[in-house]
């Protein structure tokens, strides 16, 4: 009744005593187990699941909680291992199949995650946190419309869980809406105001909003919740370089590669600050340690290409953009990028093309039809120029890059 209650302390006494006078069933130390992991003991608790498993290495559970503890503490290969004797002995357990595939997701094999998520979900179909986990997965495929079916059906079987509702902001600021990205963040902290993740999320909102200084707000209030999450400072750190601190950015980043000197995000941030420093050097070291990290991280790659092209390498920046796109053709960065470097190059056609390419990505970028517009300017076509401009103007009326663009194409039809 005490474990039930939430009174973790007088069950642990309690499940101790038993223990003590030798009458402590397989349950009890599988609870004692549990109250070890949830209250910081995982020594003890791994102690526990060990001694019974010497015991019983029949016992589902015992392997199960075994290997949940090991992904608490990052050791993922244990982990895997744990649960998959879990699985050898009951198969058909939704639980077990969930969280191989939650396991397998952190081990960067998407698709046995999906896999595994799936089954879970055949065996349970009304399993909220299954369907978590499968909008997870689908996110970072970048499937956003299952992404997003999934995440919505794991609301619709549980309307009060924070962390469906922080995944849907998730989605939406992915997909680029920024409107429901906030409402959903903001129901998220609604119903757990202590969620860093949720507040961290909501920081990203608003540096994609150009509003830095909620940005900034929020993000100080996830690292309040945890001094310590490499991601939280990563993107702190960020946000102080979108102000303009340059200091403030680059101490933010390098204590964050302190605490995680392996994560391949937080070395493209501080390739960002050095290029922001004018120190090409470093940048260029800090994109390929990125790359090194994650060779499929098409951002890395295009923040490479970004280097070389301001460093006048440009057959470099072309190379480093190409793979970007083969690894992920889909975004329209990158072939806006890819758009200039061509048109650099000289090469029009292709340039007109990777632009088109874009815009056909994301009809809401004022910059790919600003870049439109200067290859149809230098294609001698200033109707089509014109055009472009005035629908990047459209969508970003204050941009004075623009309005100049739009002053040149004039003259040259004689607009005067």
């Amino acid at each position: 009744d005490c474990h039930k209650k939430g009174d973790l302390k007088t069950a642990e006494i309690l499940y101790q005593e038993l223990i003590t006078t030798g009458v402590a069933s397989e349950t009890v130390l599988l609870n004692l187990g549990v109250i070890y992991k949830n209250t910081g003991k995982e020594a003890k608790a791994l102690e526990l699941y060990k001694q019974l498993i010497e015991l019983n290495d029949a016992s589902p559970e015992a392997h199960s909680n075994l290997g949940s503890l090991y992904k608490k503490i990052g050791q993922l290969d244990k982990a895997l291992a744990s649960t998959l004797r879990s699985l050898e002995l009951r198969p058909d357990n939704p639980t077990i199949n969930m969280n191989i595939g939650s396991i397998y997701q952190d081990l960067g094999n998407i698709e046995k995650a999906l896999a595994y998520t799936l089954k879970s979900l055949e065996l349970q179909p009304n399993n909220f946190e299954a369907f978590i986990n499968l909008g997870s997965i689908y996110t970072e495929l970048e499937r956003y419309d299952e992404a997003l079916a999934a995440i919505l059906k794991s609301i619709d079987l549980n309307p009060n869980n924070p962390i469906a509702h922080m995944n849907l902001g998730s989605i939406y600021r992915d997909i680029g809406d920024l409107e429901n990205a906030l409402s959903s963040t903001f129901r998220s902290l609604n119903l757990n105001p202590n969620n860093r993740n949720a507040h961290m999320n909501l920081g990203s909102i608003y540096q994609k909003l150009e509003n830095l200084d909620q940005a900034l707000a929020c993000t100080l209030n996830a690292l309040e919740l945890d001094p310590d999450d490499d991601n939280v400072i990563a993107n702190l750190g960020s946000i102080y370089n979108d102000l303009g601190d340059r200091e403030q950015a680059l101490r933010c980043t390098l204590r964050c590669l302190e605490i995680n000197p392996n994560n391949p995000n937080t070395y493209i941030i501080l390739s960002l600050i050095y290029k922001n420093l004018d120190n090409y050097d470093e940048a260029l070291l800090a994109s390929l340690k990125s790359i090194e990290l994650d060779p499929a991280n098409d951002d890395a790659y295009l923040n490479l290409a970004t280097i070389y092209k301001d460093r006048g390498e440009i057959n470099l920046a072309l190379d480093s953009t190409l793979k970007s796109v083969k690894l992920n053709p889909t975004n329209p960065n990158v072939h806006m990028n890819l758009g200039n470097i061509y048109k650099d190059l000289g090469k029009l056609d292709q340039a007109l093309a990777s632009t088109l390419k874009a815009i056909e990505l994301n009809p809401n970028n004022p910059k790919a039809y600003m870049n439109l517009g200067v290859i149809y300017k230098s294609l001698n076509k200033p109707s089509q120029a014109i055009n472009a401009t005035l629908q990047s103007l459209q969508l970003n009326p204050h941009d004075s890059d623009v309005h100049m663009n739009l002053g040149v194409i004039n003259k040259q039809l004689g607009n005067f």
